[in-house]
């Protein structure tokens, strides 16, 4: 019965490895056969175990002589019948990478056709080092995400600006976050005045201006590394400002204002910093709220027609219908 329950790797079905070595152990339980935990730890490594060899073997079928003929798999015409194997190591960890997230959370790969409802709209950069994702524990569908070099959200990007326009406009997405990071190598590059060349160059002309409206606290800094920290904070503190003036944010946060059923204005800005020497994220300690209403008669297009002492009268009646609903119900 053991067997039954803890089967040797030879399915010819790795996906439904998971689902078996965990339901054979309850139904052993059921059965009246005693299985340890070191059983049942042992029965999930066997899945991985078994996972992994068949994912080799795929590997093997990928990028053999027969790699033309696997289903599925493009080939440019006039290919070398070498294969390229250059991605193998990517193909591998996506398959390990699966089939942990499918014991982690079986029906993930069932959710993420049906949508996306992300509650956050992140504006990073591209730096290797600071995958969103991975440094906020997050998974598949919960981020939305702009990156490029220094985080930027610049009017003149169309990408990022669009991006936002989805982002608030369709998705609803209740906060945008901008997150900058130390160590930053766009940062670096603009505090030195040297001619980068093409379209980098343009890109950091954008930085600069950043550094022109904080010039008098920059250059009052001697350590070079404290002036490119701080340079990163104050490039996301402008970034925040340049979300702030976007259009669909602005449309969005008087519309939201207005409704009772909204506890504040979404979207939400935040500035984060991240730390790649620590793995810590932490605010930046500026109210953006503040700072950008005292721009607001030189970039506010919408202005709301009642006032925050209505609004706040109106969600408290909101509040008690809402109460006296939920009570009947």
């Amino acid at each position: 019965f053991y067997s039954l329950a803890y089967p040797k790797p030879n399915c010819r079905h790795p996906e439904t490895m998971p689902a078996i070595s965990l339901l054979l152990p309850l139904l052993s339980l059921a059965l009246g056969a005693t299985v340890s935990p070191r059983q049942m730890v042992r029965s999930r490594m066997t899945s991985l175990r078994h996972s992994s060899r068949q994912n080799n073997r795929w590997m093997k079928r990928m990028t053999g002589s027969d790699a033309a003929a696997a289903p599925g798999v493009a080939v440019a015409a006039g290919a070398s019948d070498v294969p390229d194997k250059s991605l193998n190591d990517l193909f591998a960890s996506n398959q390990r990478w699966r089939t942990v997230a499918q014991l982690n959370d079986y029906p993930l790969f069932e959710k993420l056709p049906t949508g996306q409802w992300p509650k956050y709209l992140w504006i990073g950069c591209s730096d290797s080092r600071v995958p969103e994702t991975t440094i906020l524990g997050m998974k598949p569908g919960d981020i939305f995400v702009v990156r490029n070099i220094a985080n930027q959200a610049q009017r003149q990007d169309i990408a990022s600006q669009a991006a936002i326009a989805y982002g608030v406009g369709v998705l609803d997405i209740p906060h945008i976050v901008v997150c900058g990071h130390y160590g930053c190598g766009g940062i670096k590059a603009a505090l030195n005045n040297v001619d980068h060349g093409g379209p980098l160059e343009n890109w950091l002309t954008y930085l600069r201006d950043v550094y022109r409206l904080h010039k008098d606290e920059l250059d009052a800094i001697t350590d070079e590394d404290a002036k490119q920290r701080r340079f990163v904070e104050l490039n996301v503190l402008e970034q925040c400002l340049n979300v702030y003036k976007n259009d669909v944010v602005q449309s969005k946060r008087v519309a939201t204002f207005e409704d009772p059923s909204k506890p504040f204005p979404m979207p939400q800005v935040h500035g984060l910093i991240y730390d790649i020497s620590t793995g810590n994220i932490n605010r930046l300690d500026v109210d953006l709220e503040k700072y950008a209403e005292k721009y607001s008669g030189t970039y506010g297009m919408y202005a709301p027609t009642k006032t925050n002492d209505e609004m706040a009268k109106e969600r408290v009646e909101f509040k008690k219908v809402e109460s006296v609903e939920e009570a009947v119900a």
